[in-house]
């Protein structure tokens, strides 16, 4: 039962990582970020940060609106074109092999994928974006966005997924070839 020891994998790892569920702890609560979208009296509207983020169950995003996917609400500033005929959002590291290999092997060189992509860089730790010694990011033509310190986010980069007309139609964890059709 894979699904049952991702799920038992994950919770494991963020009691670890994260202790108990957010504010039942008495200690303060988890940071706030400003999602797309304002109130109604036109001021931006807060979001609780989790302590930490995990899925263990991507597959169910597929058929689903990008508004439904809780991850999105934390991307800062909001993506771009996420209604477009096809979109890419990429997840990665820059501590991540696969990742550079991605935009050195399949983006940089190629201006019209990258043009539909958004590639949110993921932190390595609450407190710290990317590592000492990142790899350099090459050039491309890729809107570039990031997830917030704070939370432990809990995924296997680079975490790809497919939009076409704001549908998902493909979720990929360690990978990008399957959802970008370069298989």
């Amino acid at each position: 039962m894979r699904t049952g020891s991702i799920l038992a994998t994950g919770l494991a790892l963020a009691t670890l990582l994260g202790g108990c569920a957010p504010g039942d702890d008495g200690t303060a609560p988890p940071p706030t970020t400003t999602p797309p979208g304002t109130t109604s009296d036109a001021t931006p509207k807060k979001i609780q940060l989790p302590r930490h983020w995990f899925d263990g169950e991507l597959d169910h995003w597929v058929g689903q609106e990008w508004q439904s996917l809780d991850l999105l609400q934390y991307v800062q500033p909001p993506p771009s074109g996420l209604d477009d005929e096809l979109k890419y959002l990429v997840f990665y590291g820059r501590n991540c092999d696969h990742c550079r290999d991605m935009f050195n092997d399949d983006l940089a060189p190629n201006p019209d994928l990258a043009a539909r992509v958004t590639a949110v860089e993921v932190p390595v730790g609450q407190k710290q974006l990317r590592d000492p010694n990142p790899w350099p990011m090459p050039d491309t033509a890729c809107e570039l966005r990031q997830l917030p310190l704070g939370p432990h986010w809990i995924m296997t980069t680079p975490l790809t997924i497919r939009l076409e007309n704001g549908v998902v139609q493909c979720v990929e964890e360690s990978g990008h070839e399957e959802c970008m059709s370069l298989e």
